[in-house]
């Protein structure tokens, strides 16, 4: 029922006419008739229905009752039965007393009567209650009928009174309308010729406009173009006098460092051989004092050798003081041996140290050479980031700067197109009023008499001719504007046409501006590999002049060692250990040296592969940015011409939408004679209005543009002439200091070397003059031994004698037999220590030239490891050769794909354009379908507008409303009746149950009183077995 009510309502809302409302109130009340009649056969089959179950419920009740009522019959008979059998059983043993038996059956009836009337009395108490309720609920339900059909009546009647007002208020109206109609009709006549004038006068302004835009614009390109082509050739003349001045100055740097290369490997040279002179001469004056002091010792041994022949006899009186010294010598030698071990375990730890910091400084040298090496890396990282950093945010500010620019035009556009859709649709409402009003005029029309309906139709066939007529000139004034819009159309096409080959000659201009820019750029990379080349070749005269001059400077310490260590093995120890200072001290200057020269090397080859690394990148970038110069502005020009084109085509577009509109809205508003076509006039001057204000707007934002884009052209060149200019100047300050640094750091290695040389030649003077000294110290000390043992033999000789003397001649043989056996004694001494001597001399002289081979084996690892870093550094420096090949084999190719981009770019930006002008074509065509079928689906809205006459139509749907509401409120009412009656059921239902649940307990009593019953029929039956029994 809700359903239906609902479907009503809808019915209702959609009304859209008077007759369709009359149609729809006559079936909405035939449907409330057919519902009321559903309605009432639902309640009588209702009635039916429950007086049915009534009785079926009453019929199953009474069944139920004689079923039960005969199975509890059943059931007592049954246990009557069996308790008599067992009485009998207990009467025919004795064991039963009769007379009990007799008094307790009287009880058990007695008994059961009394509850038979209790439950009786119950029973009979709840039928009257529930006849009573059920009496109550059907008078309510009487009463609540007779009510509902009262009202229903009042209901009827209201809605008849007040459909006789609304009819009387809708004829009013009417006739209200029709007297406004014929007043408004003479003003719409004169308001549609002063509009016709303003349009003429409004399109002339239009046209004088337009051909002021078009000539300024012209010039304006003219301008723009000449200044492009001064400031392009302007740029192509700087950079190539900077790129000219640039080699020069390369050229300059390059043949300076060559001559200050030559004058610093002349002087090393000389250097050298003055060095080698003072060393020929120095071993010289070495091998002298050498032969000396082999004279000297030989002179020494054979006096000695004399003074021991002569002197043997003088030995045998002196034995305990030959033991004596025998035994100091012995200590002497055991303190030799110790000190030649203590200084053979500092040569091991020495060695040691040195091996540790040899390791030590190539570690460091390596770490260094990496630490440089990432150093460079990152800082070329940097600057490339920042650099590409700072283009990008240049690009994205541009790029974002059009869009901002691109999003107004088009907010503005969107606000004209909304502004003029809003114009569109007031002037659809107007014209759906007067349709509207329209077609009550001819309901009203069509009800009039003939006499009134003859002189309208007099009246409308006048105005039907005088609208002919001017529909006539209107015809041949918008053949006239076809005509000049089809003029426009051939120029704009021309334009187009000239504008595309304005483009076509750019593009070739840019093409072989381009293929110009390639080949400096070719001839600029050549030139840059062969400075790359010379660098590499340079290097390597580098790389062999160092490996020669450590070669030789190898040769001369091996020859020197062997020098220093065949002169001085007598003096072992000693010049052992100033020829470990003296390699150390060498070691040490040619390892500084040679970091010194790998460190100058690896600079100033990281210099030269920055610089080139620098120059290249600059001159990409310049190029770079050069491009992206020339396609901002040729897209700048795109631009421009697109949205003149788009501007031109949107002013066809739109004045001949406003054409076609205007003509059919005037033809349609004339024959209808409304008086809303004054206001669609209106409308549309000042919609024109708005289109001349929008027209000036855009040209002032095509001013606008065309002054920010020269604004920004002339920034980039500005930035680009101060970045190139600041980039040079950079350049030029860098190569003078790296000059200046590389001049400097020659002359500080100049002048360090040269004061190593005069201390090194310092110290081997003075060395030598110790050596010097100390050779003639011993000399003497030797003359001086030699001068006291010559007096202490004279001495002991002449105690001999006297002793000689003073012997007895007896004593003579003793004295010889002793002397014998002390010469063989002392013999055999001097024997075992001249062995022993000399067992250490060879053991000595083995240690030492053991340390001679340790040392020159480590000669020899030092070599190798030299020669294996100067591997090392030759292929890292040939690494990086080949990395300088690869890099300028892909700017090569870059540039290759950068000239195939740029023929891409050329050949895709002429397709855009062919694309661009076929979807401006597609575009108009779709913008004069979309507003052809705009007007169709406004005629379509205007059939749709007749909706209008819900003011009239709402009062009825209101009162409607208001009796739907009443027929809710009854059906609410109804529902909550019944929501009642079945909570009444229910609580009657809850009611029996609560009977069923007593009559469920007082059986459960009756059972247990049977049962005690039975207990009692046991006994009796017990009793009257006894008293068989006993009988």
């Amino acid at each position: 029922m809700a359903n239906e009510y609902g479907e009503l309502e809808q019915l209702v809302n959609d009304v859209t006419s008077l007759d369709t409302a009359r149609m729809t109130l006559r079936w909405a009340l035939e449907r409330l008739q057919n519902i009321e009649k559903e309605k009432a056969d639902l309640k009588k089959n209702l009635t039916l229905a429950e007086e049915t179950a009534k009785r079926l419920q009453l019929k199953e009740s009474s069944l139920r009752d004689a079923y039960e009522s005969r199975n509890k019959t059943i059931e007592e008979k049954e246990d009557f039965y069996t308790k008599l059998e067992a009485t009998m059983a207990l009467l025919g043993e004795g064991k039963l007393d009769v007379q009990q038996l007799l008094k307790k059956e009287a009880k058990l009836d007695s008994l059961r009567r009394g509850l038979e009337t209790e439950y009786q009395e119950k029973f009979e108490e709840l039928d009257r209650s529930q006849r009573a309720i059920m009496e109550r609920w059907n008078a309510r339900l009487l009463d609540v009928e007779s009510q509902y059909a009262g009202r229903l009546s009042e209901a009827q009647k209201k809605y008849d009174s007040l459909r006789a007002e609304l009819d009387a208020e809708h004829q009013g109206r009417l006739t209200a309308l029709q007297a406004s109609f014929k007043g408004k009709e003479k003003e719409f006549n004169e308001r549609l010729a002063l509009l016709e004038g303003n349009v003429r006068n409004s399109e002339e302004r239009v046209e004088t406009r337009r051909r002021e835009l078009e000539a300024e614009y012209l010039s304006k390109k003219r301008e723009t173009e000449e200044n492009y082509r001064k400031l392009r050739s302007m740029l192509e003349n700087g950079l190539e006098e900077k790129i000219r001045a640039a080699d020069s100055d390369h050229a300059a740097q390059v043949s300076s460092l060559e001559a200050s290369w030559q004058a610093e490997r002349s002087r090393l040279l000389e250097e050298q051989r003055v060095r080698e002179e003072q060393f020929l001469a120095a071993q010289d004056r070495i091998k002298e004092i050498e032969n000396n002091l082999a004279a000297q010792q030989e002179t020494h041994h054979s006096e000695l050798l004399k003074i021991i022949s002569e002197k043997e006899t003088a030995f045998r009186a002196q034995l305990a003081e030959l033991e004596k010294e025998k035994a100091a010598k012995e200590n002497n030698v055991r303190e030799l041996s110790a000190a030649l071990e203590k200084r053979a375990a500092g040569w091991e730890a020495e060695k040691a140290a040195l091996r540790a910091d040899f390791d030590a400084r190539l570690s460091a040298m390596d770490a260094a050479l990496k630490e440089r090496e990432a150093g460079l890396e990152k800082d070329y990282a940097a600057r490339k980031a920042a650099l590409s950093g700072a283009l990008t945010a240049e690009r994205g500010d541009l790029e974002r700067e059009l869009e901002s620019r691109v999003a107004r035009e088009r907010a503005e556009l969107a606000a004209e197109r909304a502004g003029m859709a809003e114009v569109k649709e007031r002037l659809e409402a107007a014209l759906a009023a007067a349709a509207g009003k329209i077609k009550e005029l001819e309901n009203n029309i069509s009800s009039m008499s003939e006499a009134h309906r003859g002189e309208l139709m007099a009246r409308v066939s006048a105005a039907e001719t005088s609208f002919r007529e001017k529909l006539a000139a209107f015809e041949t004034e918008r053949r006239a504007y076809n005509e000049s819009i089809k003029r426009m159309e051939a120029e704009v096409r021309a334009r187009d046409a000239a504008g595309a080959a304005d483009r076509q000659r750019l593009d070739s201009e840019a093409a072989a501006r381009a293929s110009v820019y390639e080949s400096e750029l070719a001839a600029l990379a050549a030139r840059l590999e062969a400075a790359a080349r010379e660098a590499a070749a340079e290097r390597e005269r580098h790389g062999a002049e160092l490996a020669r001059v450590s070669a030789e400077a190898a040769a001369k310490f091996e020859e020197r060692s062997a020098g220093l260590k065949a002169g001085y093995e007598a003096m072992a120890a000693r010049i052992k250990a100033d020829a470990e200072t003296a390699i150390e001290a060498f070691k040490a200057s040619f390892s500084a040296s040679s970091e010194a020269d790998g460190k100058n090397r690896d600079a100033e080859r990281a210099r030269l592969e920055q610089t080139l690394e620098q120059l290249s990148g600059q001159f990409r970038d310049a190029q770079v940015e050069i491009v992206e110069l020339n396609t901002r502005l040729r897209k700048a020009a795109e631009d421009a011409g697109a949205r003149e084109s788009a501007l031109t085509g949107e002013v066809i577009a739109v004045k001949a939408s406003f054409d076609r509109e205007l003509s059919a809205r005037v033809k349609e508003a004339v024959l209808a004679q409304t008086a809303a076509l004054v206001e669609a006039m209106e409308t549309l001057k000042a919609e024109k209005a708005g289109l001349s204000d929008s027209l000036q707007a855009k040209h002032e934002e095509l001013l606008r543009l065309k002054e920010d884009s020269q604004r920004s052209r002339s920034d980039l060149e500005a930035r680009i002439l101060a970045d190139f200019t600041r980039a040079e100047e950079d350049r030029r300050t860098e190569l003078e200091g790296s000059y200046a640094a590389r001049l400097a750091a020659l002359e500080d290695d100049f002048r360090a070397r040269r004061a190593a040389l005069e201390d090194e030649i310092g110290l081997q003077r003075a060395r030598l003059t110790e050596e010097n000294a100390a050779l003639k110290s011993a000399l003497e000390k030797i003359s001086a031994a030699a001068a006291s043992a010559n007096a202490r033999s004279a001495e002991l000789a002449e105690k001999l004698l006297a002793a000689e003397k003073n012997y007895h001649a007896e004593k003579l043989g003793m004295q010889t037999e002793h002397v014998r056996e002390a010469e063989a004694s002392i013999s055999e001494a001097v024997a075992a220590a001249v062995e022993v001597s000399e067992q250490r001399l060879r053991h000595a002289q083995d240690e030492l030239a053991k340390a001679r081979k340790e040392a020159l084996d480590e000669a020899g690892s030092m070599e190798a490891e030299f020669a294996a870093e100067k591997d090392r550094l030759l292929e890292e420096m040939d690494r990086r050769d080949r990395y300088i090949e690869s890099a300028e084999a892909k700017m090569q190719e870059l540039e290759r794909e950068m000239l195939r981009y740029r023929q891409d770019s050329s050949s895709e930006l002429m397709r855009n354009i062919s694309e661009q002008d076929k979807r401006f074509r597609d575009a108009a065509a779709e913008e004069k379908a979309r507003t052809e079928a705009r007007v169709k689906q406004l005629e379509d809205l205007l059939e749709a507008k007749e909706k209008l006459l819900a003011d009239s139509d709402r009062f009825c749907r209101q009162k409607q409303l208001d009796l739907d509401k009443t027929h809710a409120e009854l059906n609410q009412r109804l529902s909550k009746f019944n929501e009642e009656l079945y909570a009444q059921k229910q609580a009657l239902s809850e009611k029996e149950q609560s009977i069923s649940d007593y009559r469920l307990k007082l059986e459960k009593e009756y059972s247990v009183k049977a049962g005690e019953l039975e207990q009692m029929k046991a006994e009796l039956t017990r009793a009257i077995m006894d008293y068989k029994g006993r009988k």
